[in-house]
């Protein structure tokens, strides 16, 4: 079930397969090192085999979520868990051989156009730096808790629903005042007995006008 989740009807895949290009970053398989891939034992000369540093031993198959297979090359189903990567790490060092056969590179990282060393710079560019900042802007807002026009920080008084002076001790209820450099006041419930739980200013002391 998870699988089909992540294949059908998770958009993160759809959505990030329109913003890749050539020096996106991302999870890949070195072809160059790995293939031909095949079996061998540990303390076998695999170079004069013919073979590359991929055992095929499908472990990193094995681990991924959704089933791909990352040597094939990148897929719109691949969630960017790093699982693979891992998995592989673990049996290149059980078999002697350097880490990163599957790691985090660029297209045309792997591809030869540019070294290792020179991801960095050709990473971040305009264009994630603009992805970042539109990422931020549409996050942002959602993250702030929207008050219905009360400082209060649980909700608004003109509501009558309990604001955070009901969720504080009895003793300090009276002293409660919402806390707004427009709102601020020195009175407590002294407008209207429903207010005097609350703490907070009733509409008309505060000038608090209900927008419906």
């Amino acid at each position: 079930m998870r699988e089909q989740v992540c294949k059908y009807m998770c958009p993160y895949a759809r959505f990030q397969s329109v913003m890749f290009d050539p020096d996106t970053l991302i999870i890949t398989y070195d072809y160059r090192r790995g293939e031909p891939r095949g079996g061998r034992k540990k303390n076998v000369d695999y170079k004069a085999m013919g073979l590359g540093d991929c055992v095929d031993c499908g472990i990193c198959v094995q681990v991924c979520p959704t089933g791909i297979d990352i040597r094939n090359g990148l897929q719109y189903m691949c969630i960017g868990c790093a699982a693979c990567i891992d998995a592989c790490d673990q049996v290149m060092e059980k078999m002697g051989y350097p880490k990163g056969l599957i790691r985090y590179s660029t297209q045309n990282a792997i591809d030869g156009k540019y070294p290792d060393r020179d991801i960095f710079k050709h990473t971040f560019r305009p264009r994630t730096l603009f992805y970042t900042v539109l990422l931020v802007g549409i996050v942002a807002p959602s993250s702030t808790p929207w008050r219905n026009g009360c400082p209060c920080a649980w909700t608004s008084c003109a509501t009558g629903i309990p604001c955070r002076a009901k969720r504080q001790p009895a003793a300090s209820r009276t002293s409660t005042v919402c806390r707004s450099s427009t709102w601020m006041t020195s009175r407590t419930a002294t407008s209207s007995p429903s207010r005097a739980s609350t703490g907070c200013a009733s509409p008309a002391a505060s000038g608090w006008r209900s927008r419906r």
